[in-house]
Parts: C-alpha cells; structure tokens; sequence
C-alpha cells in the first residue's frame, strides 16, 4: 500500500464554475479513486483560493468586499462538487484559519533563507481609488507582440511583464474619471468628457474621451483650446473610445485626432475601448 496525496488545482473564488473548470478538475479526481480502488491510502485535497486580484477585482465590481465575494462562491463551488460526486478527502479555502496559519509559518521560514529578497520597484497608483494598483488592474499593450495585455503578463504571446513595461497603460476598473497613474516617472492622466482642464493636471500622456455623438463638433475646437492652455502641454494627446466603438462614434478618435494635429499638438487615437 502506498501513501498517495493529490493536490487539486484551486479555483479562484471570484465567479461561478464553468465546463472549463470541471474538465481541469476533473483528472485528479480520476486519479484518487483509481488509487483508493488499487488499495492506496489516498488524500485528495483541493480548496477555493480566496485571495488575490481576481477576487478583488469581482468585489469591487460588486461593491462588496473581497470576504463576501469569495465566501459567497467558496459556499457555490462545495455545493457543485458535492452535487457532482468529487471525492475530495478535504475541500477548504484559503482564508481558513487552519491554512493562513500554515503558510504565515511557510513564508516565514522562506523569508528567513537566502532565495528571497527585498527590492523596491515601481507601482501604480489610482488617485481616483486612492489606493496601490496590483500588476493585473493595469492594461495597456504588450511591448513584445503589441496586442492588449495585464500588467503582469501577456495572454496572447505568454511574455511575464513587469507592470511599468505595458504601453498605452490605463486602469479599467476604477470606472471613475480624473484618473492619475504614475509609471517610471511618466504621469498619465484620464480626462472626463470634453472638459480636460477641470485640475489643470499636469501629465506627459492626457486620455480625451471621444464618445460623444452630440457634443462631438465641439470638441474639435474645445479639446485643442484647452490643451493648449494648460500650464504644462503634455507630450503625446490620446483621444480614446470609452467601450466599445458605435457606428455613431467610430469617426470621433481620427476627427479629434486631425483636429489636435492642426493645431501642433502631438496625438494619436486609442482604438480599444478603456472598459
């Protein structure tokens, strides 16, 4: 007879489960019943992770806390595999008492050897949220392949990315304008509607929005006049699609684009919806 453990892998307790989920679970339960019929003493663990940025990112979605939203689907997925027949010898959470115990002890342990280390690096900062932003709340584009990437990797060609890397940075979760990132000493800043002066913000990369179906001809002449009062010109103008680009709208980035470019200010059109 063989000791057998089998680690589950552990989903992120920020939405329901899916058929995805279920085919790369699935195997493991496969796996410890084959072992258990063998004659094996099997201990097959699994668990919903309740901790990092997919969490915090459906609570503040929800307007909920990050315990709630993971409470709330930690609860769901026990009861789908229970429905289901895994035969999970334990299926716990991250934010039980008995596992944070188990790894503030790990860690410690870790921290106290030579493999890690302290390092002071860049990090954004949302003056809007008025908190840190962790890499994956940032987007922009990849600087390897160029397609739209988080701020910690790229899913389209796999590059891992330090968040200060990604170009065209925004942060889409805020849903709030006035918005101020900081990146390896470059300042971006996200302006609502047409009035971009409402703080006089001083910025090397000012996001205009260009939605507007009916107020549209005006920016033409609003946005250039005011950028070119500002105290400090910024470097490069952005003009930007809020969501995604309606037929009404499609015209507004290129339209706000030549306009700026008249009148000497450096731009270029921001084709991907922020949100």
């Amino acid at each position: 007879m063989k000791n057998i453990l089998i680690g589950g892998a552990w989903p992120y307790a920020n939405g329901s489960l899916h058929i995805g989920h279920i085919a790369a679970l699935l195997p493991a339960d496969v796996l410890a019943r084959y072992h258990r019929a063998a004659g094996d003493k099997v201990c097959f663990v699994s668990g919903s992770d309740c901790h990092g940025t997919p969490v915090a990112i459906r609570a503040k979605q929800e307007g909920k806390t990050p315990e709630e939203i993971s409470d709330l689907y930690h609860e769901e997925f026990s009861q789908c595999f229970r429905k289901l027949g895994f035969s999970y010898d334990l299926y716990t959470k991250t934010s039980s008492p008995a596992h944070k115990d188990f790894v503030s002890k790990f860690h410690k342990k870790l921290y106290e050897s030579p493999y890690v280390y302290e390092k002071e690096v860049p990090q954004a900062y949302c003056e809007c949220c008025h908190a840190f932003l962790a890499d994956r709340f940032v987007e922009g584009l990849c600087p390897v392949c160029g397609k739209s990437a988080r701020g910690d990797q790229c899913d389209e060609c796999g590059a891992v990315l330090e968040p200060v890397a990604a170009e065209n940075k925004n942060h889409p979760v805020s849903f709030g304008f006035g918005l101020v990132l900081e990146f390896a000493g470059f300042t971006y800043y996200l302006s609502g509607d047409t009035d971009v002066l409402v703080d006089n913000v001083q910025c090397d990369v000012l996001f205009v929005v260009c939605d507007g179906i009916w107020n549209m001809p005006d920016y033409e002449k609003s946005v250039p006049a005011q950028v070119a009062a500002m105290d400090v010109l910024p470097g490069l103008v952005v003009p930007y699609h809020y969501g995604v680009d309606a037929p009404s709208t499609k015209e507004n980035g290129a339209r706000l684009c030549a306009a700026l470019t008249a009148a000497g200010i450096p731009c270029r059109e921001w084709k991907k919806g922020l949100f």
